[in-house]
Parts: C-alpha cells; structure tokens; sequence
C-alpha cells in the first residue's frame, strides 16, 4: 500500500513536535485537508485518530526517560502533558500500569505488564 504523503507529514509533524501543545489547525494546515478528512484518512491509514498518536508518541517517550530515572513530574513537564495527573491517567491508560509501577517493573528485570 502506497503511504499518503500528507499522512506521513503529519506523522513526522507529530513525532518532532509531541512535548509542543498541537491542534487540529495545526494538523489541518500541514495535511493541506478539512479536520474531518485529516482524522478520517488518518485514522484509515494509521489505525488511530492524529490525537490518540499524540499520545503514544508522547508516552513511548516517556518510557525512555522514566527508564533513565528522570521525576515524573518533569517527564509530564517535558513531553507535553498538562500535569502528572494527566500524565499518570494517560500511561495507564496506554499502557496498563503507572509511571511508578512501569519503572519498578523495569529496575527488577520484568517486561511492563500490558491490559
């Protein structure tokens, strides 16, 4: 399957600007498309909406830096989550676990459990 090039500029959009606040306008102005056909062409190619990527760029960076020991409320800080509530609500929703228990898991040796 061919990749759609506004689809893969949002991605790239995406994954070099994730700790930044982006908006659909955002989106919609680098697609060149509607916000309707920008998440419905997305979504297609993709598998999720270009908000729920946002998050697991977000959260598949954060797992390098909680691995590295950084405070969670810096990692929220610097990924771009609003507090470490959002943060923390967000982790487990992607991934199953806390920040906290991700990072215990890896110190002992033991994959991250997943839901």
């Amino acid at each position: 399957m061919k990749r759609n090039p506004a689809v893969e500029r949002t991605k790239e959009y995406i994954q070099n600007h994730y700790a930044e606040e982006i908006l659909l306008q955002d989106l919609r102005k680098i697609s060149g498309w509607s916000a309707y056909h920008l998440i419905r062409i997305f979504r297609r190619e993709v598998g999720r909406s270009p908000h729920k990527y946002l998050v697991n760029v977000r959260i598949e960076q954060t797992k390098l830096l909680l691995i590295q020991g950084r405070p969670i409320i810096e990692i929220a800080q610097e990924t771009g989550f609003a507090d470490q509530s959002h943060f923390t609500r967000c982790f487990k929703t992607v991934v199953g676990i806390t920040p906290g228990a991700f990072r215990k898991d890896w110190e002992r040796g033991r994959p991250a459990r997943t839901p």
